[in-house]
């Protein structure tokens, strides 16, 4: 029932709603941030396992490498591949050998005047 011809809801105020609106807005504008740094994290994340993996390849590599080298740098390893290659060679005799002393560090020069 109308009372004197009014409606029995009162007007909503404009700034009622525009208090409503901004505050939706706040709210959606959160939820959307912090699923787009969720997203953000767990993409890094990824990228991050992508690198761990890479690096402990060439970590696997490098120390492989490393010790191929010491392998090839061994005497006896040496001596097996001068033989391969027929290139002659063979250990000096003692006579051979010449010892040079270690030159003694010289001591600076006193600063003077």
């Amino acid at each position: 029932m109308a009372r004197d011809g009014k409606d029995s809801t009162p007007p909503v105020a404009v700034r009622t709603v525009v208090k409503a609106f901004l505050l939706s807005a706040l709210i959606i504008g959160a939820g959307l941030g912090y699923v787009w740094q969720k997203n953000l994290v767990f993409e890094l994340a990824q990228q991050r396992s992508a690198r761990e993996v890479t690096l402990r390849h060439w970590r696997d590599a490098n120390d492989k490498l490393r010790w191929d080298y010491q392998q090839m740098l061994r005497p006896k390893a040496l001596e097996e591949r001068v033989r391969e290659l027929k290139l002659g060679l063979v250990a000096p005799a003692p006579g051979q050998l010449l010892r040079l002393p270690e030159p003694a560090a010289e001591a600076p020069a006193p600063a003077g005047p």
